[in-house]
């Protein structure tokens, strides 16, 4: 037998070194034991208190006043959230006891405790496992092998978490078997394996950037729990939003909620057929009203956790488009200016499908604001972390300053600098990105009317809607000239002016426009959501708007000019000192 492992152990280092490697130094004896004998004991305390959950009638109290998750009588008249349900007897005298809710318990908490495990421990291996690659030099070693990309990718992120994975893997007859005694079948269970295998993919590929961008010397121990600590926080808010028997109406963040794992849950807890009050969670939600281009996808199981896996996928294209350039030259911009014009395509085209909402309840009007707001903010993220991606490191645009006259004569024309070469500033490819997202944009907002119409007696305002648009993607631009001028200027890290700038220049704004209250205050028009003041104040607030424009024509010829002289001097100064004439003594 041991002969017959080894065997296949060497057809893997033959075939996948990298994670030839990371397996031998994980999976000893040792390690394999204590996994094991984890999972017993997990197992065990897992059905121990499970089976504590069962009801057993006290032959001291009547049956009528006694209470239970799993009974099968009617809800007392103080219970509400009609969760609890009385103790009665049958005819024989025994205890009816609804087992296919008391097995989906048991598969609730295995599926969100085991989907927690994943994420967060996973994502804090990897970013470990990367900086300790750092500190002992063996990760440039890696880089000066001849293994690809992808190898190395793929290698990361079946290597290192194996431990994990065996750990999971060990839960999976356990949780087949909660799944089948809560009727749930298994073409379904397999989709909801699909959707946290893309979900655990992209996260995984995200850690990988992480520790790739460190340059740390020595290991961390305080930035990989950071990082787990911030996946742990969105695990934990994403499990109590679908946790909740809320029926709110859909929205644009909504399409973010969709990148939590767990949200494919509601379509396996409603294939048991147990009406809602029963199982008093992941009930209504906004997916049953959820629409993508005006088309109701996420009423089906099948086309709702397709979709998850598709919008996973797409993610985790361009992530590893990142990976593939930092693993040989780390210092290099996150992806070419070709590649941002994809990414925004993509973001775009799917973003752009949420926008289209038909809202029942409530003011028309004001949720329509609400989708166009956090649509907007959406975009300054977005384009804010698109900037800080292109924009080149301080000594590659020095030798682009100083170079770029030796280059051939095609490659010094506009086009060529600013859409193809990697360290050329990236106002050009970011006003690009920026008439892309107008050109997909422009066209849903127009359809609307129609897509989604409004109320009788409820009137869109199509054109202050457009104009409004307009303005947030050139407060968009605006706001991407001030993050490369000061990117050069205050030399400070990308993450610190990426925390400054969101919170100078989104945070405070509508911190102020909120106390004043968020419709009537004038710092709207100065804030990345100028479609509530507009559409709010389009006939009586002309004069904000011409001055909300001026105001940031200004700023993007000032900062531009700032910083096109900083460039040139950046790539004249050393060979000034050079050329300099020597001084008689």
């Amino acid at each position: 037998m041991i002969n017959f492992f080894s065997v296949y152990v060497d057809r893997l280092g033959d075939w996948h070194p990298q994670l030839y490697r990371e397996l031998k130094s994980r999976f000893t004896a040792t390690k394999v034991r204590w996994l094991l004998l984890v999972s017993v004991i997990f197992q065990s305390v897992v059905l121990f208190f499970r089976a504590g959950e069962i009801p057993v009638l006290d032959p001291l109290k009547p049956a009528g006043e006694q209470f239970s998750r799993y009974c099968m009588g009617i809800p007392p008249d103080w219970e509400y959230n009609r969760g609890i349900f009385v103790c009665t007897q049958d005819l024989l005298g025994q205890l009816p006891i609804n087992w296919r809710l008391w097995w989906l318990d048991g598969f609730s908490f295995l599926s969100l405790a085991g989907l927690a495990l994943l994420l967060v421990v996973g994502v804090y291996l990897l970013v470990a496992d990367l900086q300790k690659e750092c500190q002992r030099g063996t990760l440039n070693f890696i880089r000066l092998s001849p293994q690809s990309e992808g190898s190395f990718i793929w290698g990361k992120i079946l290597g290192v978490p194996s431990l994990l994975y065996g750990f999971l893997l060990t839960l999976l007859p356990l949780h087949i078997i909660t799944a089948g005694g809560a009727g749930i079948s298994l073409p379904l269970l397999a989709g909801y394996y699909a959707v946290v295998l893309a979900g655990a993919s992209f996260f995984f590929h995200i850690a990988l950037w992480i520790g790739l961008s460190s340059n740390s010397k020595s290991y961390s121990l305080s930035k990989s729990a950071a990082i787990a600590g911030l996946c742990a926080v969105g695990t934990l808010i994403g499990t109590i939003l679908i946790m909740q028997d809320n029926d709110w109406e859909p929205f644009f963040l909504s399409w973010l909620s969709l990148f939590y794992p767990g949200k494919a849950l509601i379509y396996l807890v409603r294939s048991t057929f147990l009406s809602i009050p029963t199982v008093g969670y992941l009930g209504p939600n906004e997916l049953d009203q959820l629409r993508w281009y005006g088309w109701d996808l996420f009423r089906s199981a099948p086309l709702g956790m397709g979709f998850m896996v598709a919008n996973f996928a797409v993610g985790t294209y361009w992530i590893t488009q990142v990976l593939r350039r930092r693993f040989r030259r780390p210092f290099s911009t996150a992806w070419s200016k070709v590649q941002s014009m994809g990414v925004t395509l993509s973001v775009v085209a799917i973003a752009n499908g949420f926008l289209l909402q038909s809202y029942t309840q409530g003011d028309y009007l004001d949720f329509l604001l609400l989708n166009l707001g956090s649509w907007q903010l959406t975009l300054c993220c977005f384009f804010l972390g698109l900037t800080l991606a292109l924009c080149p490191q301080i000594n590659y645009l020095r030798d682009w300053s100083r170079y770029r006259h030796e280059a051939p004569r095609q490659h010094r024309t506009w086009s060529w600098q600013n859409l193809v070469s990697d360290h050329s500033p990236p106002q050009g490819a970011i006003a690009i990105n920026l008439c892309f997202t107008a050109l997909l944009t422009l066209p849903m907002v127009l359809l609307l009317p129609w897509l989604a119409p409004a109320p009788a007696g409820v009137t869109i305002p199509l054109g202050g809607i457009v104009v409004a648009l307009a303005m947030g993607l050139l407060w968009n631009f605006t706001f991407a000239t001030l993050i490369q001028w000061s990117l050069l200027q205050m030399r400070f890290p990308r993450l610190l002016v990426l925390i400054l700038s969101v919170v100078v220049m989104v945070v405070i704004p509508l911190a102020i426009a909120i106390g004043a209250g968020i419709k009537e205050s004038v710092v709207m028009w100065f804030s990345p959501l100028p479609s509530i003041a507009l559409v709010e104040g389009i006939n009586f607030q002309t004069p904000l708007f011409f001055l909300t424009v001026l105001s940031q024509t200004v700023v993007i010829v000032a900062s531009t000019w700032q910083f096109n002289r900083y460039v040139q001097r950046l790539g004249r100064s050393e060979s000034q000192q050079y050329l300099a004439p020597v001084q008689p003594e």
